[in-house]
């Protein structure tokens, strides 16, 4: 049985960090993780350092896909997150994604955002600064597929070339 959670959001929106959402979705797209960049605002958007990232979908597209996902990536500090916290499909999404057991990251303590967002902090991990992002980053992506591949009949998994 293939792996149902194999979906992973990274939310975007203005002021957010383009350095970790790009490291964030090129390591798990690596991997086969479909990756979604998950757009706060229907329009593309500049982040901390002025790189403009177009989201592949929209916050209220996002809400119907949330049965398949494994984690949520928040690339920002609570300040550039609050200026979401009146939009009730950000805190739909969150509860969802809290629902399907799915993994939550974010560079700092952005408490104060989800409680704006009507959301416990309990379940969010902090994931480490740019020095060490990309380890982290590349560890966070083996673990899913190490994770994904238990879910791939063993027959598949012994595969050869034989004859090919």
């Amino acid at each position: 049985m293939p792996n149902t959670r194999s979906l992973l959001f990274v939310l975007w929106g203005p002021h957010f960090d383009e350095v970790a959402a790009a490291l964030f979705v090129t390591g798990f797209r690596h991997v086969g993780c479909q990756v979604k960049v998950v757009g706060l605002e229907a329009r593309p958007v500049a982040g901390r350092y002025g790189l403009t990232l177009t989201p592949d979908i929209a916050l209220g597209r996002a809400l119907s896909l949330t049965k398949r996902l494994y984690g949520v990536v928040a690339p920002c500090t609570a300040t550039p997150l609050l200026r979401f916290a009146c939009d009730p499909r950000l805190s739909a999404l969150l509860a969802q994604a809290k629902m399907v057991h799915s993994y939550f990251w974010a560079p700092t303590d952005i408490t104060p955002a989800l409680a704006a967002l009507g959301v416990s902090a309990h379940h969010w991990a902090r994931y480490p600064d740019v020095a060490a992002l990309p380890a982290f980053v590349h560890m966070l992506a083996q673990e899913y597929w190490t994770h994904s591949q238990r879910f791939v009949p063993a027959a598949l998994n012994d595969l050869s070339t034989d004859g090919v």
